[in-house]
């Protein structure tokens, strides 16, 4: 290549997050200051209302004013420019390949033609047709260069278009520690805005600005005299709250039915049942749970801990602790999707799920959930309990569900061979549905996947499982799994009973990975989604092959040292989290062919 090639690229520059005293802050800014002048804040400390933070302006600039302005922005907004941000990122950062690939196209052929010329056995006709190809291969990497400098300047006054602009309400402020001073007694939770900064010597104006997303907490504390208690039809109990903040104290019950609670907290039994009584200061709350019941005779399950836990491959159990049981009564597990008390009806009786204490390890355990927790649905676990004849649902609460497993932990047993398959998951299954499982099995050729993965580097499982999702693989089939034929969500095939059942990948290379993806249909989202994802090694011989998954220690991993395959390990640049972080600065990239490299940087002209 004759000439040098300039490639100018216009870059977004992520700020570091700060770590406040109390909130946590993320943030990111664009400059716009294209001398230097202005540092903006790199920590906004939140204290009794107020933020405060230091704009730093530099010596060459001392002769300037300086002022700032707070200008407010939804959530909505935030994310918009945090997803316009991503999106620059990941077209630079794809752009920069392709350009690498036709530079490296370019030198080659370039490399041809001098390598033909000085043989001095090339013909006229061969130096020409060898020239034209390394010219035409410039050619388009200078057309592709252009491209990407229009798009990257477009995509970057768009970003810029986003943010909230100025107006005229600036604060004056001098170059001192703390010199900025923001107002926030009036807002409270989660907050976004745009701290601009302004110097100005009467003739140059030169603006900054950085973008904060922090939660404001008010501080308030709710003290309340008991948390939980039981009281009888018809008896009263007093309960009294105080506000760290003096602020007045409303009361309110959950049910009214079951519980009353005046002005002044006393709180009156009504009926058999259970009622959450509130108290409220300005901002925060307490409360106290109730249980009203005729006799005493009821269990109390108020500060019971109810805990939904994977057991096996697919089952699962809900282990309630912290309450004492009565020795004459029966208990029962009533699953809902509502946080409405169910009433005992024929139907409750039919749904209702024995419960079992287990005097030893103190805890009650109901088994049979599986079919309730498949369903894509909130879970609200209530009690029956059973004495003297009499039924009364005591108690119901909202309960957290635990995280399926997705990668190569969803896997109870992997194996594959071109004579017999076997797949079975852990996930969540009652048996008493037939299910839609998807399989597909694709090539891996992203080193940097496999080596995260190699170092038990989750990341690297979440990139393939992206990658599997988007890809559609050299194997994808859908199966289908059988009410009451299996416990498991699992596929079993082998050559003697059902070869036609079999994966086959007659075409597997030697060596090389492969990822296995595994997904149970949701129906349309009646069912929970459930998928996951493994690595592996495929492996071929006279006759045959095997796959062998990440965990077998016949899997190989690469020689990365000795590889000429682009790792490209090094992570996409994501908006900052919570914390002080160093500042992530895209460098400018030149690419050249030829005579030598030549790089600057475009800042964005500032004349307001």
């Amino acid at each position: 290549m004759r000439k040098k090639i300039i490639v100018l690229m216009i870059l977004i520059t992520f700020c570091v997050s700060i770590l406040s005293i109390f909130c946590n802050v993320e943030a990111f800014s664009g400059e716009l200051d294209p001398k230097n002048y202005i540092t903006m804040p790199l920590s906004i400390m939140l204290s009794n209302g107020v933020g405060s933070g230091t704009i730093r302006v530099s010596s060459s600039a001392s002769s300037y004013s300086i002022s700032y302005q707070k200008v407010d922005m939804s959530e909505s907004k935030y994310q918009e420019i945090s997803n316009k941000g991503t999106e620059i990122d990941n077209y630079y950062n794809e752009s920069k390949k392709t350009l690498d690939e036709k530079e490296a196209k370019a030198n080659t052929l370039y490399q041809e033609y001098n390598t033909l010329q000085k043989s001095g056995t090339a013909t006229e006709e061969q130096l020409t047709e060898a020239y034209n190809k390394a010219k035409e291969a410039s050619n388009e990497y200078n057309e592709y260069v252009n491209t990407v400098n229009a798009n990257l300047k477009k995509m970057n006054q768009e970003y810029y278009a986003l943010i909230p602009n100025y107006t005229n309400s600036w604060t004056p402020t001098t170059n001192t520690t703390d010199n900025v001073q923001l107002d926030f007694k009036n807002y409270s939770g989660k907050i976004y805005f745009v701290l601009w900064a302004k110097i100005d010597n009467g003739t140059d104006v030169y603006y900054d600005m950085t973008i904060y997303s922090s939660k404001v907490d008010r501080n308030e504390t709710i003290s309340i005299s008991k948390t939980s208690a039981s009281i009888k039809i018809n008896e009263t109990l007093q309960l009294t709250a105080s506000s760290s903040t003096s602020s007045k104290i409303t009361w309110t019950s959950s049910d009214t039915s079951i519980a009353t609670v005046d002005n002044n907290g006393l709180v009156k039994g009504i009926k058999e049942g259970y009622a959450v009584i509130t108290a409220k200061g300005s901002e925060k709350t307490a409360t106290c749970t109730i249980t009203v019941d005729q006799n005493g005779e009821w269990t109390d399950f108020t500060n019971a801990k109810f805990e939904l836990k994977k057991v096996g491959t697919s089952s699962c159990n809900l282990e309630i602790s912290n309450v004492i049981p009565k020795s004459n009564s029966l208990y029962y597990l009533l699953i809902t999707s509502n946080a409405d008390k169910p009433k005992i009806t024929s139907d409750t009786e039919k749904k209702k799920i024995s419960l079992t204490y287990d005097s030893d390890n103190k805890k009650f355990y109901s088994h049979e959930l599986e079919e309730y927790v498949e369903l894509n649905q909130d879970l609200y676990a209530s009690v029956i309990e059973e004495n003297k004849d009499k039924e009364v649902v005591i108690y119901g609460k909202k309960i957290n569900r635990y995280s399926e497993p997705k990668y190569n932990d969803a896997f109870f047993a992997t194996f594959m061979t071109n004579k017999k398959d076997q797949i079975i998951t852990k996930f969540t299954y009652s048996g008493k549905a037939d299910r839609n499982v998807q399989i597909k099995i694709g090539r891996v050729t992203d080193l940097s996947i496999i080596k995260k993965i190699k170092n038990e580097d989750n990341s690297g499982f979440e990139s393939l499982l992206s990658l599997a999702k988007s890809n559609d693989g050299i194997f994808n089939k859908n199966v289908e799994i059988k009410k009451d034929s299996k416990s498991d969500v699992s596929y079993d095939a082998n050559k003697d009973s059902n070869e036609e059942d079999l994966i086959k990948l007659d075409n597997l290379q030697d060596g090389a990975y492969y990822f296995l993806y595994v997904k149970v249909d949701d129906e349309n989202g009646k069912y929970i989604t459930q998928e996951a994802v493994t690595l592996a090694q495929g492996q071929t011989y006279p006759g045959g092959w095997s796959m062998f998954f990440y965990g077998d220690n016949n899997l190989k991993w690469p020689d990365y040292e000795n590889t000429k395959q682009e790792d490209d390990s090094t992570a996409k640049g994501e908006l900052p989290q919570t914390g002080v972080q160093a500042t992530v600065i895209i460098s400018l990239i030149v690419i050249f062919t030829g005579v030598g490299v030549f790089s600057y940087r475009q800042y964005r002209k500032n004349s307001f």
